[in-house]
C-alpha cells in the first residue's frame, strides 16, 4: 500500500499571555509554522494565518480564518456563557466528531471552566462534550471559518498531561482547516489530488 499524507504547512497563531504545555504541543506538530502573539498584538496581526489558537481571549468579531479556543470569554460570534464552573466533571462527551476520535475526555481533572448554552436554531453548531447538568463544556460550528471552543484552559485542567492531548490537537487542526484525510492505495497507478501531479 502507499501511504500518501497531505503535505501542508499551516501558518498558526497562538494568541495567549503566556501557555508553555499549549505552546510546546503546537509547536511538536510538524504540519504548524506557529507564531505566538500577546493578545494586544492580535489586532494588527492582519489575516496572515491559517489558524488562530485562542487561549484565555476571544476577539469581539470572527476571525477570517478558523479558530480554536481555550476557555474563551464573552463574544457575539460563539454561544452565550452560562458562567464559570468549580470543578465540573465531563459526563457525556460525542465519539462521533472528527475533532475526539480517538480521543477521552473521560479522566480530565477540571479546576475551573466556562460552560456554553448552544442555541436551539443553529444546525451547524453542535455540542461535543457535558457536564452531568447538561452544561456543554466544548463545542463546534461548521460555519465557514470553523471554530471549536473548549470552555476550560490547558493550566486550569489536567487536559496537557493525557495522552489524548496531542491527538485532540491534532484532529481539531485537521477539522478546523478542512485538511484532506491520507490516502491508503493498492500497488499501481495512484491518483493525487494535485493538478498534473506526478510520483516518484
Amino acid at each position: 500500500f502507499a501511504f500518501l499524507p497531505f503535505n501542508r504547512h499551516l501558518r498558526v497563531a497562538l494568541v495567549t499571555g503566556g501557555n508553555a504545555p499549549l505552546e510546546r504541543a503546537l509547536r511538536l506538530d510538524s504540519r504548524v509554522h506557529l507564531t505566538v502573539l500577546l493578545p494586544a498584538r492580535y489586532a494588527a496581526a492582519g489575516s496572515a494565518f491559517d489558524l488562530y489558537v485562542f487561549d484565555r481571549f476571544v476577539p469581539s468579531t470572527p476571525p477570517l480564518a478558523p479558530a480554536l479556543l481555550f476557555h474563551p470569554g464573552a463574544a457575539p460570534w460563539l454561544p452565550a456563557s452560562t458562567g464559570d464552573r468549580s470543578a465540573p466533571v465531563i459526563a457525556n462527551a460525542t465519539d462521533r466528531h472528527p475533532i475526539l476520535e480517538n480521543v477521552s475526555l473521560a479522566d480530565v481533572e477540571i479546576e475551573r471552566a466556562r460552560t456554553f448554552r448552544m442555541p436551539g436554531a443553529d444546525d451547524a453548531m453542535v455540542a461535543l462534550a457535558r457536564t452531568a447538568e447538561g452544561g456543554v463544556l466544548a463545542a463546534a460550528s461548521e460555519s465557514a471559518p470553523r471554530w471549536f471552543a473548549l470552555g476550560f484552559t490547558v493550566g486550569e485542567s489536567s487536559l496537557a498531561s493525557q495522552a489524548s492531548f496531542p491527538v485532540l490537537l491534532g484532529n481539531a487542526i485537521g477539522w478546523l482547516t478542512a485538511e484532506k484525510a491520507p490516502q491508503m492505495q493498492p500497488v499501481g497507478p495512484v491518483r493525487v489530488p494535485i493538478p498534473d501531479a506526478k510520483v516518484s
